[in-house]
């Protein structure tokens, strides 16, 4: 009886040791890649190139700016039956990534504008995640170029 009592003991520890174990936690991953159509701001009238300044123009300025879009979130409520869970939170985002490049061009071509250039060279944009005050991940963007004219 000892023995069973015994041998019963060890398996029981041991398939807890393996349970404790054998557990893990998945985080998604994810990836952002930033788009920023030329002809957006080709067609408000000004040149772009990620290259110098092209031969014939002067440069103005060099331009550094760091933009986030707003987001609008609202979030909903769902009760569940289960007891371990009771409710679920859905939330609602206005505003999404494709959206915000077409804004990074525009706002771009509003930066040349405002300076009075004719275009911008040595464009350089670079994306960053922030956590906004929702608490939420959102875009940032870095733009930084030499204005010319």
């Amino acid at each position: 009886m000892k023995t069973k009592v015994k041998y019963f003991l060890t398996v029981l520890v041991l398939s807890g040791l393996v349970a404790c174990t054998s557990s893990k936690t998945s985080v998604a991953g994810y990836n952002i890649t930033t788009y920023v159509d030329f002809s957006i701001i080709r067609d408000s009238g000004f040149e772009v190139t990620v290259s110098d300044v092209p031969n014939g123009y002067v440069s103005m300025g060099i331009i550094t700016e760091i933009v986030t879009f707003g987001r609008e979130y609202s979030s909903s409520y769902e009760s569940t039956k289960s007891t371990f869970s009771p409710t679920i939170t859905k939330y609602e985002v206005k505003g999404n990534f494709h959206h915000d490049q077409i804004l990074l061009a525009k706002r771009i071509s509003q930066i040349i504008e405002e300076r009075g250039g004719k275009g911008i060279a040595n464009l350089k944009i670079s994306t960053n995640s922030v956590i906004n005050s929702a608490h939420r991940i959102q875009p940032e963007f870095s733009i930084s170029g030499t204005i010319f004219k």
